[in-house]
């Protein structure tokens, strides 16, 4: 060490030039760095959960899911999920993303479906879909795969669930800007997520 500081000490310069070019060797490597989500961000690649959970994708599809969750209230253009400005937006959303790769489904307050019972039987109805919409949040609220999912259980809050066929972190990240592109015309209408 004593060396090292008398030969720096002789010739500053020199020693200067040697710290800024090991610096810009080891810096270098910033430029392989990638944006990385999920559990495969602190485990890494080779973790034996990763290898099981990318077996399990393999074999019976999808990934971790991304969920974005509104409030409909007074700062809001609306005061309950089943709104029409709430639907058209999950709506909306959910196309938005369909045609995304990596996506799988979307599921929303105006889009998922909820079974109905009928005098013939029993029915899929969709909020979206006006004919069905006579009593539609009153069973939405009851229905335990609705709320606490997709619905909180005053319709004051949604959720816009997006499913991936993947459980890769590109997937993921790729997947979540498409969402925040989604999302963001109606951040402008004063929709927070």
């Amino acid at each position: 060490m004593e060396a090292l500081t008398r030969i720096a000490l002789a010739s500053p310069r020199a020693a200067l030039g040697v710290i800024v070019l090991v610096s810009l060797l080891l810096g270098s490597g910033t430029a392989r760095v990638r944006t990385d989500a999920g559990y495969r961000a602190y485990m890494g690649e080779a973790h034996p959960s990763i290898l099981r959970l990318d077996s399990f994708v393999e074999r019976f599809g999808g990934g971790l899911p991304i969920a974005a969750v509104y409030r409909c209230d007074e700062r809001a253009p609306c005061s309950d999920v089943f709104d029409e400005p709430a639907l058209e937006m999950a709506r909306d959303v959910a196309r938005a993303l369909e045609e995304i790769a990596g996506v799988s489904s979307v599921a929303t307050p105006a889009t998922s479906p909820l079974l109905v019972s009928v005098p013939d039987g029993l029915d899929v109805v969709r909020a979206i879909d006006r004919g069905g919409r006579e009593g539609f949040r009153e069973r939405a609220v009851r229905d335990p795969l609705w709320t606490g999912q997709l619905i909180s259980p005053d319709a004051k809050v949604g959720a816009i669930v997006v499913e991936l066929d993947s459980s890769e972190s590109e997937v993921g990240v790729e997947v979540l800007h498409a969402l925040q592109r989604a999302l963001a015309p109606f951040e402008s209408e004063g929709f927070t997520f």
